[in-house]
């Protein structure tokens, strides 16, 4: 989600290759699972940090409030919206948007995960600027 984070997306292709090329080693998870990989949420975040240097440690998405760009995608969902580590200003790496939802790239994703209502048994969300595995609910360190 974060732009920055480059390899992400390259992991979830990976994880797509080798699913899909590996089906005797992956019968079991391929038969018993559907997968829904989605290796790509901000896209134009992502872009934005690969075309110019200066850039390169953007981590929000690019939609302009005021005189600031984008939200942090990882702060604009609806459970703990505005708790801890969310920022109201605009300007904010991790600025939270006005409501929950309010970015395209959050809104795709929820509404993705909506349509598996009741089918989840697992979702990873892939970071790779700091060396933590975060679970839900990643709001406060307790």
């Amino acid at each position: 989600m974060h732009a920055r984070e480059w390899i992400s997306p390259s992991v979830g292709l990976y994880v797509i290759q080798q699913l899909v090329e590996n089906f005797s080693e992956n019968k079991n998870l391929l038969q018993n699972f559907d997968w829904v990989v989605m290796p790509m949420i901000n896209a134009d975040g992502y872009e934005y940090t690969r075309a110019d240097t200066k850039n390169r440690m953007w981590r929000k998405t690019r939609k302009p409030y005021n005189k600031c760009f984008g939200v942090d995608p990882n702060r604009n969902f609806d459970f703990k919206f505005g708790y801890a580590g969310t920022s109201a200003k605009e300007c904010d790496d991790t600025f939270k948007g006005p409501n929950p939802f309010s970015e395209p790239e959050t809104a795709v994703l929820r509404d993705v995960l909506k349509s598996y209502k009741g089918r989840i048994s697992f979702y990873l969300t892939l970071h790779s600027h700091g060396a933590y595995l975060i679970y839900p609910w990643g709001y406060d360190m307790n």
